[in-house]
């Protein structure tokens, strides 16, 4: 019983959390209640009692035979805050993150091309080239879809696990709002764009995906350091 009752509040708090500090945004959907019993490793009782929670206090609305859809509506400004928050309590932790992902991510990645259809490939170039001209936020948005979608073709659940987990406690999408990072963006990034690093996904070059992508996660990983140095500046009071 026990165990049960902490796995309930595990999956109880880190969803509330995602939806309370704007990362799953009003509007936005849940993931499938199979895909969150593979993303937090409890079971599927577990994640209904939790949507039912959630449902009860006004966070989610469930509809059969439809996706489950964010309702919870927060002051953009409480939102920033708990955001900015997050981001300087836990900064060094974040940048173990960032570290890890440049360090095993273009490795991963590139191996997932090798065994990824054609088909998928072509689906990938046409949805980045169509968000090419959105802003940063939503490219990087069809960037972690695709990525996602790539790991997907594994058929690998720690691939996507490891994946899903970092991607989700490092936040990317919070260093890459237009009004948050552009001009750092500019500074940091050595790479020349997102599509010049998938081409050579596309063209399935083994060694070559590894060096692109090596670049651009080194380039992440800059630009969210410079960002968690700036908010140190503004936020001195935070822990």
């Amino acid at each position: 019983m026990q165990r049960k009752e902490t796995l309930f509040e595990y999956l109880y708090h880190s969803l509330r959390e995602e939806i309370i500090s704007g990362r799953m945004p009003f509007g936005s959907t849940l993931p499938s209640i199979m895909r969150l019993c593979e993303l937090y490793h409890v079971g599927i009782r577990t994640v209904r009692d939790v949507l039912e929670r959630l449902k009860q206090e006004g966070y989610i609305k469930t509809e059969e035979r439809k996706p489950m859809l964010v309702i919870y509506r927060q002051d953009q400004r409480e939102q920033e805050s708990a955001a900015v928050t997050y981001i300087v309590k836990y900064q060094q932790s974040l940048r173990d993150a960032y570290a890890t992902m440049t360090l095993i991510m273009p490795r991963i990645l590139s191996f997932s091309v090798q065994v990824c259809s054609d088909y998928t490939l072509h689906c990938m170039k046409e949805s980045v080239e169509e968000a090419a001209e959105k802003n940063t936020e939503l490219r990087w948005k069809t960037n972690l879809k695709i990525f996602n979608a790539l790991l997907d073709q594994t058929h690998n659940m720690f691939f996507r696990d490891l994946f899903s987990s970092l991607t989700l406690y490092a936040r990317p999408i919070f260093f890459f709002q237009e009004k948050q990072g552009s001009s750092l963006n500019r500074e940091s990034y050595r790479f020349q764009n997102i599509l010049w690093v998938q081409e050579a996904m596309y063209n399935r070059q083994l060694t070559e995906s590894m060096v692109r992508l090596t670049q651009m996660y080194t380039a992440v990983q800059k630009t969210a350091e410079l960002q968690m140095q700036r908010l140190r500046e503004q936020y001195p009071q935070i822990e």
